[in-house]
């Protein structure tokens, strides 16, 4: 049977309960989306109030939320189970990110400057050294564009997006291909000629592309 695990450094209980709470919940929801918790691990409040030397009701409230965002499901009087990512996720994930960050990609096209496009290169480049983070960097390109777009609010929900596509190629590198972001190149040359619709439809494609390669390993692991 799956068991917590348990790899944090302990935190003070002097932190007033808010932050505490939310700082529990930011751990907790990095760790899952790194893939230091696995689908099928169990979670157990003790255990992890232990590890976070806090008491149990920051735990508490922390996976609760973690449950309602579908990273656990509380099992009743045995903890909490880390939930597996389903085809129909990963469908749901890429509707709402082709709809949001073509029209993030959209609105930037009209706003950047040239600074900004001097960044969104820089993080290019970086992406594609052999030794780089490429998920990181990855997402910063992509929340990049969605700050510069201009909107906290779907910039919040991108970034939920990005948080949930991070996880799933954590947990499948093999998913991971370190061409795929040449796309970019593509994005930021109608990002910096100012053309809207030509970003809106590049940053589409690339993200239609990244499904296909999820869909495939998928499908390949369901065959074994």
């Amino acid at each position: 049977m799956a068991t917590v695990r348990n790899k944090r450094q302990k935190n003070s209980k002097s932190e007033e309960p808010g932050l505490l709470r939310d700082t529990v919940y930011k751990r907790l929801r990095d760790d899952l989306i790194a893939g230091q918790h696995v689908p099928g691990d169990i979670l157990v409040e003790g255990m992890l109030a232990e590890t976070f030397d806090v008491s149990r009701s920051p735990v508490r409230e922390a996976l609760h939320r973690l449950a309602d965002e579908g990273f656990v499901k509380i099992l009743p009087r045995s903890g909490y189970l880390v939930t597996a990512v389903t085809p129909g996720d990963i469908a749901e994930n890429v509707h709402l990110r082709k709809l949001l960050e073509g029209e993030a990609a959209r609105l930037a096209a009209t706003r950047m400057t040239s600074s900004d496009i001097e960044k969104l290169k820089t993080i290019q480049h970086e992406e594609e050294k052999p030794e780089a983070d490429s998920l990181a960097l990855n997402r910063e390109f992509h929340m990049t564009i969605a700050e510069i777009a201009g909107s906290k609010l779907m910039t919040r929900i991108i970034e939920n997006l990005l948080d949930q596509d991070e996880r799933i190629l954590r947990l499948h590198p093999l998913i991971v291909n370190p061409k795929a972001t040449r796309a970019h190149w593509t994005i930021i040359a109608a990002l910096e000629e100012g053309a809207p619709e030509a970003a809106q439809e590049a940053m589409r494609e690339h993200i239609e592309e990244m499904a296909l390669r999820i869909n495939s390993r998928f499908e390949d692991v369901g065959r074994t």
